[in-house]
């Protein structure tokens, strides 16, 4: 007797078993965006913070030992704009995103103050939809986050 056809108990089976294998691959590709956010945005976070030890190496040659006084030239009036960030410091600079756009993955400036001479500006880096604000203090030259957050332990570690 020649079989030209699968059998229903063989079709049935034959699905479960690609089901069961795909409901373990499906997983590691959702984690699979995540993490490539993270990793971009730990190689961006690192660029920007080679980028100010640089400058202020510079500026050590030149006989001055003060930090770069602004990453960008974004002023307060343009924040809500999309605009280049980290210019100052970067060859090819980050550009912010609009309110009203998708950021995940994204930086955005929130503010630019001077305090006793110094600049502060902050930024804000989206992951998951959630801010993680960092800061740049030019009296140290220090580009942070608050490390009480775990999103941002995971962002500098």
């Amino acid at each position: 007797m020649v079989r030209k056809a699968f059998s229903l108990i063989e079709l049935v089976f034959t699905i479960s078993i690609i089901a069961i294998l795909s409901s373990f691959i499906f997983p590691s590709f959702i984690a699979t965006k995540d993490d490539a956010i993270k990793l971009n945005a730990k190689s961006t976070i690192s660029s920007i913070r080679s980028a100010i030890m640089l400058k202020h190496s510079e500026n050590l040659l030149q006989g001055n030992d003060l930090f770069i006084s602004s990453l960008d030239s974004t002023t307060t009036a343009q924040i809500n704009q999309i605009t280049p960030l980290f210019s100052n410091i970067l060859t090819y600079p980050i550009y912010s995103v609009a309110n009203n756009a998708p950021k995940n993955g994204k930086f955005s400036k929130l503010s630019q103050t001077i305090l006793d001479g110094n600049s502060i500006e902050k930024y804000n880096f989206w992951f998951n939809n959630r801010p993680i604000t960092f800061t740049y203090t030019q009296y140290n030259g220090i580009f942070d986050c608050d490390h009480s957050d775990e999103v941002c332990q995971k962002l500098i570690e």
